[in-house]
C-alpha cells in the first residue's frame, strides 16, 4: 500500500522514467498549448561512471526529441522551428554537478574544466538541434562555481554567440541581488543576450540546517515574505534590463506573478523577452489561469526513476506543506485573498529583521552558549586564496630542524625523527630531535620544579593562558591547517576542521550573520 502511494505520487510529479517514456506526456503538454523544459533526475552522482551515465542520458534525450520535434506544431503561431516565433521547442535543464562527480569549490579551476568536458558536447548538440540549455542552480556550496562555469562556457568562441543558454538565480539567497547585478553587467559588457530563470529556491531547509551545523551565517532569508519581496525586486531588475536579459519567471505565487505581469506592462517589455514557468504536477489551477490569460507558459518536467527522484519528491512535498507556502495557504487552508496578495514589503515593514551578527571570538567570562569556531567556507574566493598562500608559504620553509624544549632551553640530541609528506614521500616537512631516557628524566625534573609556581597561580590567570593559546592558534589558523595537509595528508576541509575544533568560540544568540569565518561572503 505504501509503495503504491509513493509510486502514485511520483507519477504526479515526474513525467516519465526516461526520455522515450516521457515523450508522449510531453507532446500532450504541448497540445495543451504549453511548452516544457526537461530535467533529468538522479543528479547526485558519486562516481565518474555515474557522471558518464548521466551525460549519456542527456545525449539520448537530444537524440529522441530532435528526431520527433519536426512533427510538433509551433506554439503561439510561431514558425516551424520556434515556439512563439523565438523559443526553441526542445528545452532542457542541467545540474552541472551531475557531470563531474568531484565538483568542489576548493578546486574551482579543475571542477570547471572537468564539467566543461561533458558540457561542451551537450552544448554542441543543443546548437545542432536548435535547442535551449539552462544550467540549474543547486545548493549554495556550488552557486559561485556554477556561475563561473556558465560565464566560462559562454566566453568560448563556439558558444559565445549562441542565444539559447541560460542560468538560474535563487531569490531566497541573501546575495542573489549582487549575483544578478554581476550577471547583468557581464551580459552588457559581453554584448550578448542571456536568459535567467528566477526561482524562489528549493533547498531552504537544507541550507538552514547546514549553516547551523557549520556555525555559519544562514545564507537564505529566514522569512517567506523576505524572499517574496526579494523576488519582486529582482524581477524588476530583470525587466528593467530586458535589452540584455530574457526573463523566465518561475513561481506559483499569484502575487509574484501578478507583480511581474504589471511591471512588464509598465516598462513595455516585449513579449519575446518574458515567459512564465511552473512545475509539472503542481498548482493546476494556477497553470490553467496563466493559460487563459494568454501568457507564454512552460512546465518544468522532471524525468527519471522513482528512487533517484526521491530527493526531488521530498523537496516538492516540503514546498507544498510548509506553513508559509502560498499553495498550502491558498488551496488547503483557505487563507483570504487579501492576505495572500499583500505586498511583502508591508509585511517586512511590520516585522523588520535585524542585521544578524557575525561569529566572533568570545571574551573571557562570556556566558553565551559554547560553539566551536566556524569552519572555512570554501565558496569564498578570499578564503581559498589565503589557504593556497599558506600552503605555498609553508613549502618555502620546509626542512626545518626542531629541537626539544626542556626547562626553558633548546636541546638537540643528535638523533632525529624525519617527517615527510605522505602524499609525496620525497618532500621532507622537517625533523625533530628524538628524546631518549635522559631527556625524559630531564623533562620530569623540570616539570617537578615548575609545578609549585604554577599551582599557586590563580585559576583565572591559568585559564588565560589557554585563551591566549587559542588566540594564537586562531591567528595562525590557515598555517596550522596547511601544515596538516602537508604533514598528515589531510584534505583541506578535514585539516581546517581539526584546527577549528581545537579552538573555541561562542556565538551570540539569534540567527547567524552574513559572515563566515570572519570573511565576507563573495
Amino acid at each position: 500500500m505504501t509503495s503504491a502511494n509513493i509510486s502514485g505520487m511520483a507519477r504526479q510529479f515526474i513525467v516519465g522514467v526516461d526520455a522515450k517514456d516521457a515523450l508522449s506526456a510531453l507532446k500532450k503538454v504541448r497540445k495543451d498549448g504549453v511548452a516544457f523544459t526537461v530535467d533529468l533526475l538522479g543528479e547526485a552522482v558519486v562516481s565518474e561512471q555515474e557522471a558518464g551515465e548521466y551525460f549519456e542520458r542527456y545525449m539520448d534525450l537530444f537524440k529522441i526529441m530532435s528526431a520527433d520535434q519536426r512533427k510538433w506544431k509551433a506554439l503561439g503561431g510561431g514558425n516551424g522551428d520556434l515556439d512563439w516565433g523565438h523559443s526553441p521547442k526542445i528545452n532542457i535543464s542541467i545540474k552541472p554537478s551531475a557531470l563531474y562527480s568531484q565538483m568542489d569549490p576548493k578546486s574551482m579551476a579543475l571542477s570547471i574544466a572537468k564539467a566543461k568536458e561533458r558540457l561542451r558536447p551537450i552544448f554542441r548538440e543543443a546548437i545542432s538541434t536548435g535547442s535551449f540549455v539552462l544550467l540549474d542552480m543547486e545548493h549554495t556550496t556550488l552557486k559561485n562555481l556554477t556561475l563561473a562555469l556558465y560565464k566560462s562556457l559562454l566566453d568560448e568562441e563556439e558558444f559565445k554567440s549562441y542565444p539559447y543558454i541560460g542560468i538560474v538565480i535563487q531569490a531566497y539567497l541573501k546575495d542573489s541581488e549582487q549575483d544578478l547585478l554581476d550577471l547583468i553587467q557581464w551580459a552588457k559588457e559581453k554584448g550578448q543576450r542571456i536568459t535567467i530563470r528566477l526561482v524562489k529556491g528549493a533547498y531552504w531547509d537544507a541550507e538552514v540546517i547546514l549553516a547551523k551545523q557549520k556555525n555559519w551565517g544562514i545564507p537564505v532569508f529566514t522569512n517567506k515574505y523576505e524572499t517574496d519581496a526579494n523576488f519582486e525586486k529582482l524581477s524588476s531588475l530583470l525587466l528593467e534590463n530586458h535589452q540584455y536579459v530574457s526573463y523566465a519567471c518561475a513561481s506559483h505565487n499569484i502575487r509574484s506573478i501578478a507583480y511581474v505581469m504589471e511591471r512588464a506592462k509598465e516598462l513595455g517589455v516585449p513579449e519575446e523577452y518574458l515567459e512564465y514557468q511552473v512545475l509539472y504536477g503542481m498548482a493546476e489551477p494556477v497553470r490553467t489561469a496563466l493559460r487563459k490569460a494568454g501568457l507564454k507558459l512552460r512546465l518544468y518536467a522532471p524525468v527519471g526513476e522513482m528512487i533517484p527522484g526521491m530527493a526531488y519528491l521530498v523537496r516538492r512535498l516540503l514546498e507544498n506543506t510548509a506553513n508559509e507556502s502560498f499553495l498550502r495557504q491558498s488551496f488547503a487552508e483557505g487563507t483570504s485573498k487579501e492576505y495572500l496578495l499583500r505586498n511583502p514589503l508591508e509585511l517586512l515593514a511590520e516585522n523588520p529583521t535585524p542585521e544578524s551578527p557575525a561569529v566572533t571570538a568570545p571574551e573571557y567570562g562570556d556566558k553565551d552558549v559554547f560553539r566551536n569556531l566556524s569552519i572555512y567556507d570554501w565558496t569564498i574566493e578570499q578564503t581559498r586564496r589565503e589557504f593556497t598562500g599558506a600552503l605555498q608559504g609553508l613549502r618555502a620553509k620546509l626542512g626545518a630542524q626542531v629541537p626539544l624544549y626542556i626547562g626553558g632551553h633548546e636541546v638537540k640530541t643528535g638523533r632525529e625523527i624525519v617527517s615527510t609528506n605522505p602524499n609525496k614521500p620525497t618532500e621532507v616537512i622537517g625533523s625533530v630531535s628524538s628524546a631518549g631516557q635522559a631527556e625524559a628524566e630531564q623533562a620530569i625534573t623540570a616539570a617537578r620544579i615548575a609545578f609549585p609556581a604554577w599551582r599557586d597561580i590563580e585559576p583565572r590567570q591559568r585559564a588565560e593562558y589557554l585563551f591566549r593559546a587559542a588566540e594564537v592558534a586562531r591567528q595562525r589558523r590557515a598555517q596550522l591547517a596547511a601544515l596538516q595537509v602537508l604533514e598528515v595528508g589531510k584534505n583541506w576541509s578535514e585539516a581546517d576542521a581539526d584546527v577549528a575544533e581545537a579552538d573555541q568560540a561562542r556565538q551570540p544568540s539569534g540567527p547567524g550573520g552574513n559572515l563566515r569565518s570572519g570573511t565576507e561572503r563573495a
